[in-house]
């Protein structure tokens, strides 16, 4: 009895695991992850095996600065250095060296580089603890949306097609880089999970870790409201005052997280004589704030002109897919989402960086994660179109990442 017991217990959490691996909802998010996760690995590998790699940037204080993060002898740095690429040597210099008052560091919110800081201690390399903190956000932030998509349609079928449409599009090797996109998106689909299924609490710790990621997880307010007050209309019927205040304190608690921390983010840099973001957005990015559609407009311009960069046009086009499905979206998810994504797309095109207008706008698709359920509604009855989508992605993507291993300019 004693040996079936102990069987027993032994065989308990193998018996788990099959039954997790089971379950498409585990499944399919592993395999996509484990597949782009290795596939990204190998090209940006052979993508600098290929011949010398212009760092232009080789002298540039914030990249001297970032190679203290790095262990140079480590054996697996071949595997991790094509990532040590643009605004991931931003982090890394936020990580070892912290905040400074005169090189711009301060537009990076602290979590990331504090995450990856903390990593890279227990594996020796801080781009290591970078790209570890985001291949997990990655792989949470597939197994939230794959939720998600199965919440909103019904459907397994469309929720693998979601996964599939999004990991396939061209910037989405961001999601895997040493860049704040995964842990950022992780946090943002687990506030609208969390949401949607009433777990104020919840939602109040994940808009604040958005926030802390990425100062625009404020914008979270919008759709929590929504959820919170608006979508919900048995909260002003049919119950107390008093039980209505009571419930209230959660929901405003998930509302105002997200601005708390940005607001203390903020004071801490005034406190440390850090100066402000949008100061520093002016001066060392060469970035202002302007209205939404200045961008837009000065784009269309440029490229009527032909004076437009290739960036620019496609960022246009980027810019084009998002708003087309997030409209599209009214039909397929409900209101708030567009909540979540037309208050962000007005942020982004706010940014106004006269070299290279809607510069970045082809990597923000990702943070409109919900317009790939829309697109999966359509591509689950279209065999043919579906295949073309991820294959003619799947290239793309594969082709960018090329590229910017080798130091060139994506999104």
């Amino acid at each position: 009895m004693q040996n079936t017991l102990n069987s027993t217990l032994w065989n308990a959490p193998g018996e788990t695991l099959r039954r997790w691996w089971k379950s498409p909802a585990i499944r399919i998010p592993v395999l996509i992850f484990v597949t782009a996760r290795f596939l990204t690995l190998i090209i940006g590998v052979t993508a600098v095996q290929l011949g010398p790699v212009y760092n232009p940037y080789v002298s540039d204080k914030i990249f001297v600065e970032s190679l203290e993060a790095r262990q140079p002898s480590s054996f697996l740095a071949p595997l991790i250095d094509p990532w040590h690429r643009w605004d991931t040597g931003w982090y890394l210099k936020v990580a070892v060296k912290g905040y400074s008052a005169d090189d711009g560091s301060v537009i990076f919110a602290p979590l990331y580089p504090a995450l990856s800081a903390a990593v890279g201690v227990v594996v020796g390399d801080t781009l290591l603890g970078a790209l570890i903190v985001s291949s997990i956000a990655c792989l949470a932030f597939l197994l939230i949306l794959y939720q998600l998509a199965q919440l909103e349609t019904h459907s397994e079928r469309v929720a693998s097609t979601t996964l599939l449409a999004l990991i396939a599009f061209p910037t989405a090797f961001y999601l895997l880089a040493g860049y704040t996109e995964s842990p950022f998106l992780a946090f943002v689909a687990g506030t609208l999970l969390a949401a949607r299924q009433r777990r104020w609490w919840i939602v109040t710790v994940l808009a604040a870790l958005a926030t802390l990621t990425r100062i625009q997880g404020s914008l979270l307010i919008f759709p929590i409201a929504w959820l919170a007050f608006v979508d919900t209309p048995r909260f002003w019927q049919g119950i107390t005052w008093r039980e209505r205040i009571r419930q209230s304190i959660p929901r405003l608690a998930a509302m105002g997280s997200g601005p708390l921390m940005a607001l203390c983010f903020f004071g801490y840099l005034w406190l440390e004589k850090l100066g402000t973001v949008s100061a520093a957005y002016e001066k060392y990015w060469a970035l202002e704030v302007r209205a939404p559609w200045e961008s837009v407009i000065d784009v269309i311009g440029r490229i009527v002109a032909g004076h437009a960069s290739a960036t620019e046009i496609m960022g246009l086009v980027a810019l084009v897919i998002i708003v087309v499905l997030a409209v599209a979206s009214l039909r397929v998810l409900p209101f708030a989402y567009q909540c979540y994504m037309w208050p962000t797309l007005a942020l982004i095109l706010m940014r106004y960086y006269t070299p290279t207008l809607l510069n970045g706008t082809m990597r923000y698709v990702l943070d409109f994660f919900p317009i790939f359920i829309t697109a999966a509604v359509f591509l689950a009855r279209h065999p043919r179109w579906r295949l073309v989508w991820i294959s003619v992605g799947v290239v793309l993507q594969l082709f960018m990442v090329f590229l910017f291993a080798r130091w060139m300019w994506i999104a």
